[in-house]
């Protein structure tokens, strides 16, 4: 009997770890000062960082490839290759087949303007979570 409740108990724990998410941890690495909001600079801030990470060569650029590399098991075929590469040739504003750190920060600055539903300035962890077309509650 007490190991049927010690496995629901952790089972119960390792299910409401699961469903605080990608989110939860995500918004937390983006939340630097820790006041449970995420301004645009916080939000610049850890997206300039993953740039420099993705940018393998250091040129200042990331190319379909490096943009990628986190990507390889959903770019390698069907719909989210496509998805990818549709996202990429938004990003790519001047159309050189490249997305300069510029061009990286801007479209993350109109992703956080498009999440930021009240217009405060700020991301809460729920509108974080938001998906094109669905609502988190």
């Amino acid at each position: 009997m007490k190991k049927i409740l010690l496995l629901t108990l952790s089972l119960g724990f390792v299910l409401s770890l699961h469903a605080r998410g990608h989110h939860g941890k995500h918004f937390r690495k983006i939340d630097t000062n820790k006041d449970k909001k995420v301004s645009l600079e916080e939000f610049k801030t850890y997206f300039s960082k993953k740039f420099d990470r993705k940018d393998q060569n250091n040129d200042g650029y990331l190319t379909k490839e490096e943009k990628n590399t986190c990507h390889k098991k959903k770019n390698a075929k069907g719909k989210w290759a496509e998805k990818r590469q549709k996202y990429f040739s938004r990003m790519d504003s001047d159309k050189d087949g490249k997305i300069s750190k510029e061009e990286w920060l801007n479209a993350k600055e109109t992703k956080f303007k498009k999440k930021d539903k009240n217009n405060d300035g700020y991301l809460t962890k729920n509108e974080m979570k938001r998906r094109r077309g669905k609502k988190s509650s």
